[in-house]
């Protein structure tokens, strides 16, 4: 009897701490092909999420490059854990944003989610492509061929309520935010501009934002973290053209730095950023920065993959705060070219260490 009471206590253990491990969205459960980009706000004690996907129906459209970027869509949640999706956007299948109906518009193909601001009105930072074929060299790849879909660029949509938004035309004649790098920058002359993470200038006397984004160092064919300024949100000036602010290293990030999200808290910014590996394992980095994102001090490996619905890859992580408790919403995949999942994990020494929820 108390072998067997052992074995079922046991068993209620391991059940228990399978379940504190899970993803909280899975491609299954919310009907869609892939998952990425989670991003959070906390509005009035309610959780609101923006994540973007591949809907099933374009699972295998050759013309879309191999992301998990399509349409935005929307989930709330009463503790930022357990998500009801929305379908109440104006968007292809009542999602948030879907692709644009002009062939001009930058993200003509697809669409992917980048950080999103709320106040008076909300402020949701995209990027995405057309579908037109790119040199994989123009990618940093080291072989001739062509993908789909990699001609990102960023944009941004403006909501009033957080539920129904609408694009805000950029400054460039493709309605996207940010022009082409200038003459003897870092950066790799039409090369795909993507993942932007946004947040307050933390000097707070400018009022400005201040936007992280990635695109390929010219020099190397990696790809790096990149900042511009803006005082509206919409109007961006790069702040770093001559280097970027986050480079690939010579460790476990040396293939490339990638997604990111930063963190404000008083004058200090902090980042947890994904890079690969020279042989391309994903991982998350932590970095501070004290002049305003200009410059960053690398900390260390903070975040690897899992050994269950994460263990091929991680990506896409963002921050969110809460009574000094930090939580990673991010994204993973169990195999090579399988559809990635979300989940969350928690953090009570500032970013250092995480513990999978």
């Amino acid at each position: 009897m108390q072998a067997a009471m052992q074995r079922a206590l046991l068993a209620a253990c391991v059940t228990r701490a399978v379940a504190l491990t899970m993803p909280f969205a899975t491609p299954a459960t919310w009907k869609v092909h892939t998952l990425g980009g989670p991003r959070v706000a906390k509005v009035d004690g309610a959780y609101t999420l923006f994540y973007h996907y591949r809907p099933l129906e374009d699972k295998d459209d050759p013309e879309l490059p191999p992301l998990s970027t399509g349409r935005i869509g929307r989930a709330t949640s009463p503790d930022g854990l357990e998500w009801e999706v929305q379908h109440d956007g104006l968007g292809e299948g009542g999602s948030s944003v879907s692709k644009a109906e002009d062939w001009f518009q930058h993200d003509c193909g697809h669409v992917g989610c980048g950080d999103v601001l709320s106040g008076d009105a909300w402020f949701l930072y995209t990027y995405g492509g057309s579908n037109a074929p790119m040199a994989l060299r123009d990618l940093g790849v080291d072989r001739d061929g062509e993908v789909y879909g990699m001609d990102m660029k960023l944009g941004v949509c403006v909501s009033q309520d957080g539920i129904k938004f609408g694009r805000f035309e950029g400054d460039e004649a493709d309605g996207s935010l940010l022009g082409p790098p200038p003459a003897n920058s870092w950066e790799r002359r039409n090369a795909p501009v993507a993942w932007p993470a946004v947040c307050e200038d933390p000097g707070g006397q400018t009022g400005d934002l201040l936007l992280f984004y990635g695109t390929t160092q010219d020099a190397t064919g990696l790809s790096a973290c990149g900042l511009a300024r803006s005082s509206n949100g919409v109007t961006w000036r790069r702040a770093t053209p001559a280097s970027p602010c986050i480079a690939p290293g010579d460790d476990w990030d040396a293939g490339g730095i990638l997604r990111r999200s930063v963190l404000r808290r008083g004058r200090e910014l902090l980042m947890i950023y994904e890079a690969k590996s020279a042989e391309g394992v994903h991982a998350f980095g932590r970095a501070t920065s004290d002049d305003a994102g200009v410059t960053w001090t690398k900390t260390g490996r903070c975040f690897e993959r899992g050994d269950t619905w994460d263990a091929h890859a991680i990506s896409a992580p963002h921050l969110l705060e809460e009574d000094g408790i930090l939580r990673l919403y991010y994204a993973g995949s169990a195999e090579a070219g399988g559809s990635a999942s979300l989940g969350v994990a928690e953090s009570s020494d500032y970013g250092v260490t995480w513990t999978r929820l």
